[in-house]
């Protein structure tokens, strides 16, 4: 079996209803909502496997930044590779840290390596330790950009990689909202949006609105080579007609209605050539010089 086909039936063997019935009890929310925060994250390991598979390797040391629910990472455990998944509790994602728990204690056979610290205290203890790095929709989230991507490089070997997917917002959008923001001028979009921001106010406030040029300057201080990938956004809008899942909680967002609109007017290919510094998400890969 390939690895995409491994990662299904994985998926399809998750104890789910005894994650959601703990989730909802434990974390006091609706058993639909428990459901919603499984089948989510569920789903993005499909992307993050698309992300890493051609750099995976049975022989080298691997780390999952902002692993989430620890879902791809134990997926990955359970393939045989040498996996550490970073994911520390966070302030006003409390439900996360208490799926995150449930999950591992239901699957604590797989014996995954999970690192509850911040990835800027991990440089002092883990230096020079791993050949791939990686993390797909984190780097929005940490405050510390600048300090959590040296620290990356600290812990990454002389040969190693790092590969990270995240929202570029030179584009101005912001995905989780679904709102259009301004990187150098968010608090406009506050005012405009008040209730869908104060409904999400906790994955607001953690926005850090990183963009291609951040990610360039910063790869530059740490000696590190940065590499864009391209065709990426054409791949995110293209996700709305082959992944039903995504497809459900964009509904009547604004990029669905405008990838409706691209391909009514047979312009869609043009976002194959969009280049990354103009085009969100980004996917890019760090390097020592």
């Amino acid at each position: 079996m390939c690895m995409r086909d491994n990662l299904e039936a994985f998926l399809r063997d998750l104890p789910a209803q005894d994650i959601i019935n703990q989730l909802s009890q434990e974390a006091d929310i609706s058993k639909s909502r428990a459901t919603l925060i499984l089948e989510t994250f569920s789903n993005e390991t499909r992307v993050t496997l698309e992300l890493v598979e051609e750099y995976l390797d049975k022989n080298i040391k691997i780390l999952e930044v902002g692993a989430g629910l620890c879902i791809f990472s134990l997926f990955l455990k359970k393939q045989g590779f040498n996996i550490f998944a970073l994911e520390p509790a966070t302030s006003g994602f409390e439900v996360f840290s208490v799926a995150k728990r449930i999950i591992l204690n239901l699957m604590s056979d797989y014996e995954l390596k999970v690192i509850d610290s911040r990835i800027e205290e991990l440089c002092d203890s883990e230096k020079e330790e791993f050949d791939l790095i990686f993390s797909n929709n984190v780097l929005e989230h940490i405050p510390d950009l600048d300090g959590a991507i040296k620290s990356m490089a600290l812990v990454m070997k002389k040969n190693g990689m790092m590969v990270h997917s995240c929202p570029n917002y030179t584009v101005p959008y912001e995905p989780h909202l679904n709102i259009p923001v301004l990187k150098f001028w968010p608090g406009f979009s506050k005012q405009i949006f008040k209730k869908i921001i104060k409904e999400h106010i906790d994955v607001w406030e953690s926005l850090n609105f990183i963009s291609c040029k951040d990610v360039k300057k910063i790869a530059q201080q740490n000696n590190l080579i940065a590499i864009f990938s391209s065709g990426v956004m054409y791949k995110a809008f293209n996700r709305l007609d082959v992944d039903m899942v995504y497809a459900d909680r964009q509904s009547g967002s604004f990029i669905q209605l405008l990838w409706r609109f691209f391909k009514l007017v047979h312009i869609d290919w043009v976002l194959k050539w969009m280049p990354a510094s103009i085009s969100t998400p980004m996917i890019f890969t760090l390097r020592k010089v």
